[in-house]
């Protein structure tokens, strides 16, 4: 029964990927809808969280917890898969710790604070990426990937303004977390910043070096982003030897490119379609399977929305199968619990 299932589901993305290459050219096209930077995002609690590098993440969670503070749990980040977070709270010192991991750059912690009034913010960061120097007024960052956790406590309590501070408990957390990150994305977007840095490998200080720390002063305090793609990007089917993308379906390649997302601007994107590539699957958090569930989506999707405008037919017989697994999908995992499969 197990085989039949994984032969049945294997001609369905075969379904999927031809109904791709049919309508990429054309009304494909004009459905997909690129993806940016989200203006906002919604932090999900994990209560089974799956760190890669479990050791580093749970030591600097220790370190929190014996410093004082307090742990409001770990969360996921639907618009951004592969980042995981723990969130730590200290409200007699007005003070909020994160510790995160990201599926490409690994683990690290910010200390942030919030000031009472005018919108001002101090963060203090071990994170291994590049940040950039531009910055939203009275928001300051500081930079050092060799910080340790009690340093970067040493370094905050250093740094902080004697002006008054707003408090945060357990409960507001996320709430803090994501409007620091809303404020952030509108002011880069009011001011034009460059978005979010990529790989620390080109790290460029802002600022000169002062005592043996890099400070930089980016644009919000609160979580330091995730980095975006790298800026050059080298795809296997431009790899010297390589003449064809090794993910077509005549390849038997297991990574279904229609699960993959677009983003525009993307450096990953494929030079063919308007998808990332999936040798890029794992940076983003994804797995085959999720790849599978998230082609029947969006092939399901775009057929009912050409099927909207009379330009195809859901119950012809090359679209059963994909219509079945596109409203099994879309039944199994709902959008508002699901969004990873969506975005």
């Amino acid at each position: 029964m197990a085989t039949l299932f994984f032969i049945v589901l294997g001609i369905i993305l075969a379904m999927g990927l031809a109904l791709f290459f049919i309508f990429r050219k054309t009304r494909l096209e004009k459905l997909s809808t690129p993806l940016s930077i989200p203006s906002r995002i919604q932090l999900t609690p994990d209560p089974n969280p799956k760190w890669k590098d479990q050791a580093k993440a749970e030591a600097a969670i220790q370190s929190f917890k014996d410093a004082g503070f307090q742990p409001a749990g770990t969360f996921l980040i639907p618009q951004m898969p592969g980042v995981l977070l723990f969130g730590l709270v200290k409200p007699e010192q007005q003070l909020v710790a994160v510790v995160y991991e990201h599926v490409k750059f690994g683990v690290w912690a910010d200390v942030c604070l919030e000031y009472a009034t005018d919108g001002k913010s101090l963060t203090v960061s071990n994170a291994p990426m590049k940040e950039t120097a531009d910055h939203a007024p009275g928001r300051e960052k500081i930079f050092d990937k060799n910080l340790t956790v009690s340093e970067l406590l040493e370094k905050t309590m250093a740094a902080r303004l004697a002006e008054p501070c707003q408090p945060h408990g357990i409960e507001d957390f996320a709430r803090f977390f994501e409007e620091s990150y809303a404020k952030e994305k509108e002011w880069r977007s009011q001011s034009k910043a460059p978005p979010y840095p990529p790989d620390s490998s080109t790290e460029t200080p802002a600022a000169a070096p002062k005592g043996g720390e890099t400070v930089h002063e980016p644009a919000a305090a609160g979580p330091v982003a995730p980095p975006d793609a790298q800026t050059e990007t080298i795809f296997p089917c431009q790899k010297e030897g390589a003449h064809e993308c090794p993910f077509t379906f005549e390849k038997g390649s297991d990574r279904e490119v229609m699960g993959m997302p677009i983003v525009e601007g993307d450096a990953r994107t494929c030079p063919s379609c308007r998808h990332i590539c999936p040798e890029f699957m794992e940076t983003l958090g994804l797995t085959v399977e999720d790849l599978n569930i998230r082609a029947a989506i969006f092939c399901g999707r775009a057929l009912e929305e050409m099927a909207s405008r009379g330009e195809a037919d859901p119950q012809a017989a090359e679209h059963v199968h994909l219509m079945e697994r596109y409203r099994e999908f879309t039944t199994r995992f709902p959008p508002g619990q699901h969004p990873r499969y969506y975005t």
